[in-house]
């Protein structure tokens, strides 16, 4: 996935994550690199894994 768009996924409804990584984790062109439950977690991630796109609630 060289070309794959990076994405954080960020909700703090455990369903709605685990929906919404499944829903992209088979499109090709997307890459998860991660997900968070919270805003604290979420900027520690993006700061690490230097996603392109973040989604957030």
């Amino acid at each position: 996935m060289n070309n794959a768009i990076r994405l954080l996924i960020v909700d703090d409804y455990p369903v709605v994550l685990s929906g919404l990584v499944a829903m992209f984790q088979n499109h090709g062109e997307i890459e998860v690199v991660g997900v968070a439950t919270t805003g604290k977690k979420a900027v520690e991630l993006a700061l690490t894994l230097r996603p392109q796109v973040v989604l957030m609630n």
